[in-house]
């Protein structure tokens, strides 16, 4: 790096020397293999959740609520719940929704949230 400097303004290798300030993470020994194991893990953990997602599928359910026949599907694809209801559901309900994580998603038509066991469970 210091090569590079002294080929390109000029300085004399001392001054380049001097120029050049790292970051205290950089200043490290061995700071790009830090905790590389739990990344590994942490990584096949999630493969393996991911995995068992997609073959689970897209399934779709039809419930009778207070504001109509509401479409609660579970997108794989995605990786989204999403509540399809017949039309615009009313404050109340949109207030709900949105208390529960969920946001209208206008490309897909419905309101959605992550699919996990937290966005069933408020389904």
């Amino acid at each position: 790096m210091i090569a590079a400097v002294v080929a390109r303004t000029g300085l004399s290798t001392d001054a380049a020397a001097r120029s050049i300030k790292l970051a205290p993470w950089q200043s490290r020994r061995g700071f790009t293999t830090a905790n590389s194991r739990a990344e590994l893990r942490r990584l096949q953990q999630r493969l393996a959740a991911l995995a068992k997602l997609k073959e689970r599928g897209t399934q779709s359910q039809e419930v009778e609520t207070s504001a109509g026949a509401v479409e609660i599907k579970e997108n794989a694809g995605s990786a989204r719940i999403q509540l399809i209801f017949p039309g615009k559901p009313d404050d109340p309900t949109r207030r709900v929704l949105k208390a529960n994580g969920f946001r209208w998603s206008p490309s897909q038509g419905a309101w959605q949230r992550h699919l996990n066991e937290s966005g069933r469970y408020a389904a």
